[in-house]
């Protein structure tokens, strides 16, 4: 009796009860994943930034002081490439948008002036925070030309995904302790059981 007493007592502090829960309160609170709309506001506002300085110096290779007609030549052909860039935005967008669906939220946009027009340089799409992780995956490779965020985003939904099946499937072994065991290597990420992969 004092044998099984000590046992079960070893037990139940080695291997606590919640160790093994699949109770979602059990589970510490998972980071918002993708873009929140803070994140995109501080992204496009430094790409704002970014773009008008190289407008402008675009404009200086035209000299200090260009005559009007070269100085107006030379402002028609920045803005063609400005357009270019909004073009390249919006279907970037537009192929982020496709890919989350219901995920999806409203844009932020990068806009920048110049020649008396505004130009939608580069685009953020906003998502819900708990989406599924090939969700996150497929709003990263949905762009024909990913920007250097799409890569970013795309590595970490790879590196989510493969740590999420992994702990999947060690909540499906049939000894406790050896499902405790599989699951050690990746503690930190316990917080993705509350993420569903589709």
């Amino acid at each position: 009796m004092h044998k099984v007493l000590v046992l079960t007592l070893l037990t139940a502090l080695l291997f606590p009860a919640s160790t093994d829960a699949r109770d979602p309160d059990d589970f510490p609170k998972p980071p918002p994943l993708g873009w929140s709309k803070t994140d995109c506001k501080e992204m496009m506002k430094a790409r704002e930034k970014a773009v008008l300085k190289e407008a402008k110096g675009w404009m200086k290779e035209v000299g200090r002081a260009p005559k009007p007609k070269a100085k107006k030549k030379k402002e028609a052909e920045i803005a063609g490439r400005l357009e270019e860039m909004q073009d390249e935005a919006r279907v970037r967008i537009t192929a982020q948008k496709k890919a989350a669906g219901k995920w999806g939220k409203k844009p932020v946009w990068a806009t920048v002036k110049w020649a008396k027009k505004t130009f939608q340089v580069a685009g953020c799409l906003v998502n819900k925070p708990d989406l599924p992780l090939q969700t996150l995956r497929a709003i990263a490779q949905a762009p024909e030309k990913p920007t250097e965020a799409d890569q970013d985003l795309l590595s970490e939904a790879e590196t989510l995904i493969r740590v999420k099946k992994i702990r999947d499937k060690c909540w499906k072994l049939p000894v406790r302790i050896e499902r405790v065991k599989c699951r050690q290597p990746h503690a930190k990420y316990r917080w993705l059981d509350r993420y569903k992969l589709k």
